[in-house]
């Protein structure tokens, strides 16, 4: 199987990288939470958008946790602004 330019094997992560994606997700989640007031259902959404998008920039070899958190951040920005909004 073909390692990474980081010499570890796809889809595996070291302890330290664990660290750094924990960091950036806890980070981006933040962030997310105070823009977009997001709760419930549509949290839980969220949530697991940014995680998933998170490993795959992580699998494809990104590990700056600031990289990390403002990608997924603009991500799920795009991701939201592009559905109607939540009536609550």
């Amino acid at each position: 199987m073909p390692k990474t330019a980081l010499g570890v094997l796809p889809g595996v992560f070291s302890d330290e990288d664990v660290e750094i994606l924990s960091t950036a997700f806890e980070e981006a989640w933040a962030e997310v939470a105070v823009r977009h007031r997001l709760a419930g259902e549509a949290a839980e959404d969220a949530r697991d958008l940014l995680g998933k998008f998170i490993v795959k920039r992580a699998m494809d070899g990104e590990r700056s946790p600031s990289v990390l958190r403002d990608e997924a951040v603009a991500y799920l920005d795009r991701k939201q602004n592009a559905r109607p909004p939540i009536h609550r």
